[in-house]
């Protein structure tokens, strides 16, 4: 009698199995991945709420985001001491398409302190930073031009944010809070879909809205 034994290939020797020239196409596309040129990203705040706002991004796409970087200020900032830190957070993210700096307040310390590195077409400063703000700059950053990612962004900000009573009571939003001349998909709660259903149906809506909107980045 011969027993025959089987056993599952670990990711190595699967790896190995394959032909050479297999392996070397992987190679090569995950370079070019990694190598694929966007506006870079900053996000300036009040303490840990911009990596806070990066690992809550990429828990949404399920996948880690490149050329991004946070810098955070303390109580009481040294100006100098923050002005390196954003320089150095610039350089890293910055591969000649711009860079765009997220500030979490208007008027605050991280804005006031971001606003001198403005530079024309090359890097903007943006506020207030939240999270879809940065899902749209991470998904429409490889597909527009510097001036209207910078637009495309302020124009998602303000109409990302929502009274969801008055959704559910079928108000209409504010003429224009839908219109975004850069995407067909900026649709987050853009018509009054929500009347006279219950409120679970209204949460499986949002879920779905949410889901479809990441992956399309």
């Amino acid at each position: 009698m011969v027993t025959t034994i089987r056993y599952k290939r670990t990711n190595m020797e699967q790896e190995e199995g394959r032909p050479k020239t297999l392996r070397m196409t992987r190679q090569r596309k995950t370079l070019a991945r990694s190598e694929v040129s966007m506006t870079g990203i900053v996000i300036v705040t009040h303490g840990p709420l911009g990596e806070a706002l990066i690992r809550t991004a990429e828990f949404v796409l399920e996948r880690p985001i490149e050329q991004i970087a946070a810098v955070r200020i303390d109580v009481h900032p040294d100006s100098e001491t923050t002005r390196a830190e954003i320089a150095r957070a610039i350089i890293r993210v910055n591969r000649g398409k711009g860079v765009i700096l997220l500030t979490d307040m208007f008027g605050g310390a991280p804005m006031d302190i971001s606003c001198a590195f403005l530079e024309k077409r090359r890097v903007e400063v943006i506020s207030a930073a939240n999270l879809p703000i940065l899902l749209k700059a991470v998904g429409m950053r490889g597909r527009l031009s510097f001036d209207d990612l910078v637009r495309c962004i302020e124009i998602h900000g303000k109409k990302s944010i929502a009274a969801a009573g008055g959704i559910l009571a079928g108000r209409p939003r504010r003429a224009g809070a839908s219109s975004c001349p850069f995407e067909t998909g900026c649709r987050f709660f853009d018509k009054p879909k929500f009347e006279n259903i219950e409120m679970e149906e209204v949460h499986t809506c949002i879920r779905e809205d949410v889901v479809a909107a990441a992956s399309s980045f």
